[in-house]
């Protein structure tokens, strides 16, 4: 949030009204409300097809997500680990866009 602090700060821009209240809504953010949110994808693969499942429901079908596996304090082989669960046991069952 450091690097947005001038919107914090009373920075304004007509390219973008209100970006100060977004980035203040940003730093309230947490791991907790994230999740809840359905906006962090963690746990089994069974979880994470339940909560995109969820999130989909939730905004409707999107067709890109920003996925961010080595977040915070994950090893690199831990974080490898998880791209691969992902890869092979949640990529295959998500829904088929035409």
């Amino acid at each position: 949030m450091e690097a947005a602090s001038d919107w914090t700060a009373g920075a304004a821009s007509v390219d973008y009204p209100d970006y100060d209240r977004v980035i203040a809504g940003l730093a309230r953010e947490t791991f907790e409300t994230q999740v809840e949110k359905c906006a962090a994808w963690v746990g089994t693969p069974e979880r994470i097809l339940d909560t995109i499942a969820t999130y989909s429901a939730q905004i409707g079908a999107f067709e890109i997500a920003s996925v961010q596996v080595n977040f915070n304090d994950l090893s690199l082989p831990v974080a490898e680990a998880s791209m691969r669960l992902f890869g092979e046991h949640v990529l295959p069952r998500l829904p088929r866009l035409p």
